[in-house]
């Protein structure tokens, strides 16, 4: 889903960015395996930054399930010492002094003020608790919430601490809507995934997280998290259902990297992102065997009966039936690639002058492409690769005010051609046929839809899209 978006002015039009927020074609179905069980352990608890370290904040609000709930506050954690208890409504939070000197200032419900120079918990009678910026925020989490500074004492970031099955109560059904993807299997196959992902982030917690205080953030540059206000009881009975599973191979969590749509086949992570990881092979999203014939190529895109066409906002594949975004197409006048082309690799608009050609130089075994190049007139060529081609070639849609958007491309699976005018023999436009959203590596949400209408068990899903792996139950 779209992530930011940043305004520019350029040449006296309003321009805007909205981007997303990472060579064995052998396929063999190998259905996964369920581990012996063993020693288990206490189930995790997790800590999710619900008010993030980049969005920058100087004052927060928490509070109870609403005005009547009593809650306490506390210093350093949930066992630390009472700061106030028995409070009701909210309690604002800001920043004095600075520095090594700073400190948290909490404005208390009914007057009165305390200051903290450590994190400070605040526990509800009810057992949940909101964390907001601003009082028509109406999201309530369950757990703890917890205010704190970042990690160079500037800025306040909100924490939602709580169990890490309750906060996949929070997440399949935003990751997978059970409207309309609710079949049970499907579900179940997405919260393992989820919880294996979550699981994977807290053992490997970086600077850019930990050294905030929390394990993820709430959205697609993790998982994206609605906390209580999102749950869907299809998607909580999935997480019970599953309760303790996680995916692993050669006993360490794997990637469970996901998105929503393959375009008919699953790319290698080496053809995406850094690694090649050997249970994140490109698979065929469809029941039609494992024939290389069927990897997507242009005549496949162009045959389609009913792309949806990315300005406007059949066929076999598990995914088919359940994504808008399974076959797309979208066209460039000169000026809106003029406009793309300018912003790529650069923050702000450069002039490319004339766009003379855009050549996919390489591609990936899944059809997806691997290199692409900008020949321009005034910046010469410029080159992209892997996931980096989706937000370097956008795609243009328009405001309600008449503003451009430029929009990050659905996925790498397109093929891209130049529009001639036969009489003048010059570029008049380009166009693409595409298929997929998302970076393809992984499970596709939708592909395990479609898999489990046609009788799957979360079990085969996760045996499709994650090679060779093992599911284990690390906690009752």
């Amino acid at each position: 889903s779209p992530g930011a978006t940043l305004r520019f002015d350029v040449a006296a039009e309003d321009v805007i960015i909205r981007d997303e927020e990472w060579t064995d074609r052998t396929v063999d179905e190998a259905p996964v395996e369920m581990a012996p069980a063993s020693a288990l352990v206490a189930e995790p608890v997790i800590r999710v930054g619900v008010l993030y370290a980049e969005l920058g904040l100087t004052s927060l609000r928490m509070g109870g399930r609403d005005a009547s709930d009593t809650y306490e506050l506390r210093s350093g954690g949930p066992g630390g010492p009472i700061l106030a208890a028995g409070l009701s409504d909210e309690t604002i939070a800001t920043i004095v002094g600075s520095g090594s000197g700073a400190q948290i200032s909490l404005a208390l419900p009914g007057g009165g003020t305390l200051t903290s120079p450590d994190p400070v918990v605040l526990a509800s009678a009810s057992g949940f608790v909101r964390i907001r910026r601003v009082t028509s925020d109406a999201s309530l989490y369950r757990g703890t919430a917890e205010v704190r500074f970042n990690a160079s004492r500037t800025r306040l970031v909100g924490v939602n601490e709580l169990p890490i099955e309750r906060y996949l109560y929070g997440v399949v059904p935003r990751e997978l809507p059970p409207n309309p993807y609710g079949q049970p299997e499907a579900q179940k196959a997405q919260a393992v995934a989820a919880r294996t992902f979550a699981r994977r982030r807290m053992q490997f917690c970086g600077a850019s997280r930990c050294g905030h205080g929390y394990h993820v953030v709430p959205t697609t540059s993790d998982q994206v998290y609605g906390g209580f206000t999102s749950e869907r009881a299809v998607s909580s009975a999935a997480v019970d259902g599953t309760r303790g599973l996680v995916a692993t191979y050669r006993g360490g969590l794997i990637e469970t990297l996901y998105s929503s749509t393959s375009g008919g086949w699953t790319a290698n992570s080496g053809d995406v992102f850094t690694n090649q990881l050997p249970y994140l092979l490109g698979v065929p999203d469809h029941e039609r065997g494992d024939a290389l014939d069927h990897v997507p190529n242009p005549d496949v895109f162009r045959r389609h009966a009913n792309p949806t066409n990315l300005r406007n906002h059949a066929n076999g594949d598990f995914e088919a039936d359940w994504s808008i975004y399974h076959r797309w197409y979208v066209s460039w006048t000169p000026e809106e690639m003029r406009q793309v082309v300018g912003r790529v690799q650069s923050a702000t608009f450069v002039d490319p002058g004339a766009v003379y050609a855009i050549n996919v130089v390489q591609r990936s075994s899944s059809g997806r492409a691997f290199a692409i190049e900008f020949v321009t007139e005034k910046r010469g060529t410029l080159r992209e690769t892997k996931d980096r081609i989706r937000s370097a070639l956008r795609y243009v849609t328009y405001s309600s005010s008449g503003a451009m958007v430029l929009n990050s491309l659905r996925s790498t699976l397109f093929y891209l051609e130049p529009i001639i005018d036969p009489k003048a023999e010059t570029i008049v436009g380009w166009q693409a046929w595409g298929g997929g959203w998302g970076h393809g590596t992984g499970m596709s949400q939708t592909g395990a839809a479609g898999m489990a209408e046609k009788g799957r068990t979360f079990e085969e899903i996760l045996g499709h899209y994650y090679r060779g792996v093992v599911l284990e139950r690390r906690w009752e």
